[in-house]
């Protein structure tokens, strides 16, 4: 049945005995964030909007892009007096942040051995994108580092992306992350894992894992935003486009949710 529901989208949208809709700027942001929410397939938005299915890309595209600029510069580390009263002191450590990593499935080759060792993540046991979230302590998103092949795990990303942020913190400024983040100390980067749960300190444990879960409760909303949870659909050979497409979905979805759920 859903191949003669297919056939019969694709010969409406080609029917050339209708007119060509011209879709105005208000049909494309409607397009846009009903594809952004809801992430169906293309050539149902061409059935909505009467609309060819290459002009449905072509306008999710752009309009991807114009919301990404609007957004990127949103989404910063703010100040350290921000940091400060949004974060904790725990005994003599300030701490204003919590990292994680997060991922988002791709499709596999099933074919290209090379490429699917590539993509897959041990972490998430799937083919994937992964990338790091930084948020404060109250669960605003402040820095998302660019995408990266599955292969790449926490540990990895961070030290390819830490001189973007941890530049910018005060000398007295801390963090927490999981045993993925058990960075060595010369490293220079200032992020706790947090005692043992079974240790001495069960109790910071506790507080510890109180804070972190935080971070989780930030991917949540975002995943609220379908096209952040559902598998992409773009192949992996296009690898640029693909990590580019994952980056820019995850900073406009985190500036709606920073607008929507300030102090989470």
């Amino acid at each position: 049945p859903h191949a003669a529901v297919l056939d019969f989208i694709r010969r409406r949208t080609e029917d050339r005995a209708q007119p060509p809709r011209v879709l105005t700027i208000a049909d494309e942001i409607i397009m846009f964030l009903t594809y952004f929410r809801q992430y169906p397939y293309l050539i149902f938005m061409s059935l909505i909007f009467e609309t060819a299915e290459s002009t449905v890309r072509a306008v999710l595209d752009r309009t991807r892009s114009w919301f990404y600029q609007i957004c990127a510069p949103l989404l910063t580390m703010r100040s350290f007096a921000w940091r400060e009263e949004h974060g904790q002191r725990l005994f003599a450590d300030l701490y204003t942040f919590s990292i994680d990593g997060s991922h988002q499935g791709v499709p596999g080759t099933r074919t290209h051995k090379i490429l699917d060792a590539k993509w897959y993540s041990v972490k998430s046991k799937c083919h994937a994108v992964n990338f790091l979230v930084l948020a404060s302590l109250d669960g605003v998103v402040l820095w998302i580092s660019r995408a990266f092949v599955g292969s790449y795990n926490d540990i990895d990303m961070l030290r390819a992306t830490s001189q973007e942020w941890v530049p910018l913190l005060d000398r007295s400024e801390r963090g927490f992350g999981d045993s993925g983040f058990n960075v060595e100390a010369d490293e220079n980067i200032p992020i706790d894992v947090g005692p043992q749960f079974d240790g001495p300190m069960h109790e910071m444990a506790k507080i510890v894992a109180s804070k972190r879960i935080i971070i989780e409760n930030v991917f949540a909303h975002v995943k609220m935003f379908r096209i952040c949870a559902d598998d992409i659909r773009t192949e992996v050979i296009h690898e640029e486009k693909l990590l580019r497409e994952v980056h820019e979905n995850w900073t406009i979805a985190s500036v709606f949710v920073n607008e929507y759920h300030q102090g989470i």
